[in-house]
């Protein structure tokens, strides 16, 4: 029982981290971080289709 604790508290981090990256390519790295945490791989296929944050430049300002 422990070690099934152990895995799903691990395997939640593991989806909040990926969904914080994919977010954070699209200027919403809380809400990925969230979705990811909270709902896992339905999480991660939000995040993947959202659209980008209002104003955000995915290139970081360059040209």
């Amino acid at each position: 029982m422990f070690l099934f604790v152990i895995l799903v508290v691990l395997l939640a981090v593991v989806f909040a981290v990926v969904g914080r990256r994919i977010g954070a390519a699209k200027g919403r790295g809380t809400e990925g971080l969230i979705l990811g945490l909270v709902l896992g791989v339905i999480g991660l296929v939000i995040v993947a289709v959202m659209k980008p944050a209002p104003g955000f430049d995915p290139l970081g300002g360059r040209s």
